[in-house]
């Protein structure tokens, strides 16, 4: 796995907890928007078990957002060290900037004081300085 492709996980897993979180709203709107019906009939047990589902479902997506966090939160940690034994101070910052903040090129080169096509130079002399750790690189 290339340097870019690692760091490119932190990116994607974020978005997937943000879209699992948006549909864990959506579910949870679902299981409180609930209309009440007025009959001399006998109640359906249909409704409650409606309800049942889309609790059970609430939980599973929770466990499942709860498991991408502390994947993100290791990752992060894995990539944070990694950054830290680069040699430039300014290419460290750039990564972190960029992938451990979702910074964007324009923001960044604001922060430095570069122009954009300063910090992509520099990123990437750091991608090439960066290792990724061996259990993701199958050249190692």
């Amino acid at each position: 796995m290339d340097a870019k492709t690692y760091l490119m996980q932190i990116m994607n897993i974020d978005q997937q907890i943000n879209c699992k979180l948006e549909q864990l709203g959506r579910l949870r709107a679902l299981a409180t928007h609930t209309t009440s019906t007025f009959s001399d009939m006998p109640k359906s047990h249909n409704n409650d078990s409606r309800l049942e589902d889309t609790v059970l479902k609430i939980i599973d997506m929770e466990h499942s957002i709860d498991e991408e966090i502390d994947k993100l939160v290791d990752l992060k940690a894995e990539v944070r060290k990694q950054i830290s034994l680069l040699p430039d101070a300014r290419c460290r910052l750039i990564l972190e900037e960029k992938y451990l903040n979702g910074e964007t090129w324009e923001g960044i080169a604001a922060d430095l004081g570069y122009t954009v096509r300063n910090v992509q130079i520099l990123h990437g002399k750091a991608l090439q300085e960066f290792q990724v750790p061996e259990k993701y690189d199958e050249t190692a």
